[in-house]
């Protein structure tokens, strides 16, 4: 007598149905074999095994209910003595298990020995009776796997070379691609040890031979590798970024290397026909299709370089992009080094650039820095040798100064013909009829009056681009524009040093400064046309030359009064031009020191304003208010400070005054007279 009690079993009060767990009582029970929970019984008739984890009692079961409940079954079925059955079992077994080879147990070996490199040793698999694969070393010494579509031909998918471990996948096997489907880190994982410097050596090497002259019918491709690189992944955040890459090239140099690429891409043609119309050793494809969200950095090509030396190490030459273009022989209608377009075909774009350049100094020094730096080696055969060329009528914009070195030394003596307005445009002067309209003579009168009400001036200049101490001769714009607006240059616009928010390299909001230019609402006299200043001069000059050929003719010549022998007058003719130089008066605030003017127009004005202060000091009020004009400009005084200037005027004249008596009382007047040491001031 046999029994069973693999697993364990639900059994249910009222329920003739048996549910195993583990049991696999298929093929090991049949109908008429004894069930209980225990020897004790009682004893249940199996009628029906209906698979390996459910059978049917003769009856339902009487007792209560249990799960996961040890078991056994008495295998004293009477069919298990019939000839028949024992037939059909032996026959199932070589049916069930025809084939396999089952060994428990450490260190066991199969081993199929042929007796020559032309036999066969190998192992079939088969599908209904239908060979459809077999492994092993099949013809040769080379493992192969094969494969038949319908078990009669065969065909290798697999060879593994004996001598040199190479391994061969068959195109003919899977059709016109290799396929390999994994979920791990490394689908596809090559390890690869070169351990010898002084040897040509490849980790991966795809040798893709493309050739064939059959007559194409449309656009063909030919990949020698090709990555389709498809992502529908979310859940990324500014912090848990989800980064997807088509391939990446990691190079690490520890040694001596004289070259390091970590990506080398050539391309060459040697054809002696046909035309090859794009010829690109790399090309970079951005595009974005979304339909929401937002592409901080779209790049078709990004390239960055960090240099980062330490100790001894150092970096004789870095180069973010580097582009050359070499042309070796024959003609090249059109050779650019760098080449940056920007197309838009639809849509709105808020600032278009089609080349940008940025340095941006985070620390360290930098000592000589370039936004934009070229130059020629040579330009002996070149036609036309430009530094910047900008085809078209589009306005060209510099925010800051602008500085040509080549200006300075590039002379002629012709005059200034450029002109600034204050947009920042650059303008050339010209001076043709075809350009002027209403033409009319200037009245003589006019420019008279201009002349004479104009106020010339001497002064120290607070522009930046000055030195704060040189003394300069000019005109004040403000006061010229009252005189005769026509000389002076207008100020349109003003610009001003602001800031904006732009979107950085890495997709980050950053501050950048930049310079707006904006119209005012009226215009302001900022500048002189002085070069104008000869018209109404010429215009003086023509009308002297023309009183004094007038009165040429009247009195029949014009004479010089002095002579050419110095005389008393000559001498007093030079003490009147000295008395009326003017002086300098310090006022010791912020009113600075002003030029008080000393010619007798000057001192005629003098009497109203003295009269004003001696009555305010008599009144006891010597801080009263006078206003004055100088040389200088407008300023206001007290009745005190006014008296004080007249002392200052006094100690001006007297040594003039004492230095001309002195002259005056020599026998013979010098030639010189006119020298600084005959005047004592």
């Amino acid at each position: 007598m046999t029994s069973y009690t693999t697993g364990l079993v639900t059994v249910t009060n009222g329920s003739d149905t048996v549910a195993g767990a583990s049991t696999f009582w298929q093929n090991a029970i049949i109908e008429g074999d004894l069930f209980a929970l225990s020897l004790e019984g009682p004893f249940y008739e199996v009628t029906v095994v209906n698979d390996d984890s459910s059978i049917t009692l003769d009856r339902n079961y009487a007792a209560s209910t249990a799960a996961a409940q040890s078991y056994v079954i008495l295998r004293l079925s009477l069919t298990r003595q019939s000839t028949i059955y024992l037939a059909n079992r032996v026959q199932s077994l070589l049916d069930t298990y025809s084939g396999i080879l089952s060994v428990s147990g450490d260190d066991k070996t199969v081993t199929l020995d042929k007796s020559a490199v032309a036999n066969n040793a190998m192992s079939v698999l088969k599908t209904n009776g239908a060979e459809r694969w077999r492994s092993g070393t099949i013809g040769d010494d080379n493992w192969r796997l094969q494969r038949s579509a319908d078990g009669l031909a065969y065909g290798d998918a697999l060879v593994v070379n004996r001598d040199t471990g190479e391994i061969t996948v068959s195109e003919k096997i899977f059709g016109s691609r290799a396929q390999f489907t994994h979920s791990t880190s490394y689908g596809f994982n090559v390890t690869a040890t070169d351990s010898d410097p002084d040897a040509t050596f490849y980790a991966a090497n795809i040798d893709y031979n493309v050739s064939g002259d059959s007559a194409l019918t449309g656009d063909r491709s030919h990949v020698a590798l090709r990555l389709d690189v498809d992502s529908t992944s979310t859940g990324g955040d500014i912090d848990d970024e989800h980064r997807v890459y088509g391939l990446i090239s990691d190079l690490d140099v520890f040694g001596d290397s004289d070259a390091a690429y970590s990506i080398q891409a050539t391309v060459s043609a040697a054809h002696s026909a046909g035309q090859i119309t794009n010829l690109r050793a790399i090309v970079g494809d951005a595009r974005t299709d979304n339909s929401g969200g937002s592409v901080s950095g779209l790049y078709g090509g990004y390239f960055s370089t960090v240099a980062n030396p330490s100790g001894l190490g150092t970096v004789s030459t870095g180069y973010g992009v580097y582009s050359r273009f070499l042309n070796q022989a024959g003609t090249t209608p059109n050779a650019r080094g760098v080449y940056s377009e920007v197309e838009i075909d639809g849509g709105v774009i808020s600032t278009a650039v089609a080349y940008s350049a940025h340095i941006d100094l985070d620390g360290g020094s930098i000592t000589n820095a370039y936004v934009l730096n070229g130059g020629y080696a040579t330009t002996s055969n070149i036609t036309n040798a430009w530094g910047v060329y900008v085809a078209g009528s589009t306005k060209n914009y510099l925010a800051g100064t602008l500085q040509v070195s080549g200006i300075y030394n590039n002379t002629t003596a012709s005059s200034a013909n450029v002109y600034v307005d204050s947009g920042g445009n650059l303008k050339r002067s010209t001076s043709t009829m075809a350009l002027k309209s209403e033409v009319s003579g200037a009245a003589a009168d006019k420019m008279l009056a201009f002349v004479m009400a104009a106020r010339p001036f001497s002064y120290k200049s607070l522009a930046s681009g000055d030195d704060p101490a040189f003394i300069h001769w000019g005109l004040a714009a403000e006061e010229l524009a009252l005189l005769d607006p026509a000389f002076v240059h207008w100020k349109t616009h003003k610009t001003e040093a602001k800031k904006r928010l732009v979107i950085s390299e890495d997709g980050t909001e950053v501050e950048e400064d930049y310079l707006e230019t904006t119209a005012l609402e009226s215009p302001v006299a900022d500048g002189i046309q002085y070069e104008r200043l000869t018209v109404p001069l010429i215009a003086v000059a023509q009308h002297h030359q023309r009183a004094i050929e007038t009165l040429s003719s009247a009195v029949g010549a014009i004479v010089d009064p002095l002579g050419e022998e110095v005389s008393a007058t000559h001498i007093a003719v030079e003490r009147d031009r000295r008395l009326a130089e003017g002086f300098d008066f310090d006022f010791g605030d912020d009113r600075g020191v002003h030029r008080i003017g000393t010619t007798a127009r000057d001192r005629k004005g003098w009497d109203e304003v003295s009269a004003g202060a001696q009555a305010a000091i008599a009144l006891g009020v010597s801080d009263q208010i006078f206003d004055i004009v100088t040389d200088t400009g407008p300023v206001q005084v007290t009745a005190l400070e006014w008296m004080q200037i007249l002392a200052a005027a006094t100690a001006h004249r007297q040594p003039i005054w004492q230095s001309f008596f002195a002259l005056q009382g020599q026998s013979e007047y010098p030639d010189d007279y006119t020298a600084e040491s005959y005047w004592l001031n």
